[in-house]
Parts: structure tokens; sequence; C-alpha cells
């Protein structure tokens, strides 16, 4: 898979909104036209220019003559005026949903309201991992609305998901995507979710096999963190910010650390935060696939 990736635009206005949000990003070709490379590709226009019978009329054109050499580039509308971003500033959601309907991709039609989300979704399609990682996330009326970066979008009620009960209102707004993409975090609570875990809620098979795999991890990891702790002659006691009885439940396998626990765990061990998570991969390395995340 190639480094490189080319992004298909449909007009000067939505080439210099680009430029303006990527800067000289290496890696990224705006094109008018396909060209002969095999690099991943996107087509990436306005929201605002749908917002007339001649917008849409170039838009269909644009994408019909796309289509006739790729059918699996996304379309993405840039609305990076969040005034739009409801999309009644400039066409009714009606008219939205009746144009994109026209688009016959296996894609669903994803808006892009901020920076971060099309650097997202680049990354994403430059490491062929689009539905590994995940564009955008919102609260929505208690529901928890997700964007992977094919993309597609998942809707899924804050009651299905039992680790973010225990946030009010306030508090699960406050929501944070990784750069990367490689998960959604919520500061209070130290919670983390990725697609692993939305797909696992709307999907039973899914579910189980996340559910095995967690069981797993938990398991591989409690072996390394009390041996580690063992051979520093610390007590489960000895960790400041835990209880004796969350170390326990960790070194029991009933819970899988989040970031905020592993940095009190390479504290109490004099250690900094990535020789303490390297450590621990280290001793789980034959077991495991691959290392802890930390981003």
């Amino acid at each position: 898979m190639s480094n490189n990736i080319e992004i298909l635009v449909p007009d000067d206005a939505a080439s210099d909104a680009l430029h303006s949000v990527l800067g000289t990003a290496r890696s990224v070709r705006l094109v008018k036209r396909w060209s002969q490379t095999s690099a991943p590709r996107m087509m990436m226009g306005l929201l605002s220019s749908l917002g007339s019978v001649d917008g849409r009329a170039r838009w269909e054109a644009f994408i019909h003559a796309a289509r006739r050499h790729t059918r699996d580039a996304p379309a993405i509308f840039l609305s990076l005026d969040m005034k739009q971003h409801a999309l009644a500033s400039s066409m009714a959601a009606q008219t939205f949903a009746m144009f994109v309907a026209k688009l016959r991709s296996r894609f669903d039609p994803y808006v892009a309201s901020d920076a971060a989300s099309i650097r997202r979704l680049i990354h994403a399609r430059r490491i062929d991992a689009t539905d590994q990682l995940i564009a955008s996330a919102s609260i929505e009326d208690k529901t928890l609305i997700v964007w992977s970066c094919e993309p597609k979008r998942y809707e899924i009620p804050i009651s299905e998901i039992p680790a973010l009960g225990t946030l009010g209102a306030e508090a699960l707004k406050k929501l944070e995507v990784s750069s990367s993409g490689s998960r959604i975090h919520w500061e209070d609570g130290d919670i983390d979710i990725n697609l692993d875990t939305i797909r696992a809620v709307v999907d039973p098979a899914v579910r189980q096999a996340h559910d095995a795999e967690a069981r797993q991890e938990a398991a591989e990891y409690s072996s390394a963190i009390r041996q580690l702790r063992l051979e520093k002659r610390l007590k489960q006691s000895d960790i400041e910010g835990l209880t004796a009885r969350q170390v326990r439940r960790l070194e029991a396998g009933d819970t899988v650390p989040h970031m905020r626990t592993l940095r009190k765990l390479a504290a109490a061990h004099q250690m900094a935060v990535q020789d303490y998570l390297n450590e621990l991969a280290e001793r789980s390395r034959p077991k495991r696939r691959r290392s802890p995340k930390t981003s």
C-alpha cells in the first residue's frame, strides 16, 4: 500500500479550503482528475457548494466522472464553518439526503466539521486502517454518534455502554478523539473506547469475540503486573493512588488498566511510564500479539 494519498476536488474553492487545513501536508496530492497512481483515493468538496441547483449539478457530474475510474473513493463534504454543520444555513437536510442518495457508494457520505477529522480520514486511508480508526464522535440526545474513517456511521445509546453510565450529561460531552483516531477518551472517569467497543455493542458476534479477547488481555497483563511488583518488593498497598483491593483486581485479571492507572503503577515502581509499559510488553510477549497502546 502506497504511503501517498490522492484527493479529488471539484473546484478551486475546495482546493483552497483543503490547502488551508492541511498546509503542506506530505504525501497528499490534490487533483482535478485521477492520475494513473495506485494511491488511496478520496473525494472532497465544500458542503456549501450544494446550496444551489448549479452547485449540486456540478457535484453530480464530478462524482459521475470519478466513479468511472474508481468506486472505492468516499465522498467527504467539508463544513469548516460550524454554522453550516447542521445542514440548515445553505440547504435543507432533506435536500442533502436526496443528493447523497445518488452517490451509490458503499461508504456513508460524511460531513467533516473540523481540521482534525480530515487529518484522521487521510491518515487512516494512508495506512489502510479506515475500518479501525475513528474520524469523529459526538453526544446527541443520549446517543453516542461515532464515525469510522471508512466512513461509516454508528449510533449507540449511552445506556448500552456500561463504562459511560457513571458520567453525567456535561461530562459525557467532554470527549476527545485521539489524534490518530485510535480511541475516544473521557477524562472524567478515565474512560477509553475504540471501534471494537462500538462494534461489540451493535454486533453480538463481535461482542463475543471482543469479550474473549478482553479476558485474555486482562489475564496476560495481570501476570506481568504482579511479577514486576514482586520483583520490586512492593506490597499491593504500596501503590500510591490505588487501594490494595484495586491492585488485587488488576493482578487477578478482573480489569484491564487504563492509562491513568498505569501511570500510578509506573510511579510506584520508580519507572518512566514508557519504560514500565515496555517491561510489561516484554514479559507478556510470548502470549500477546501486540504491545500496549499509549495513544
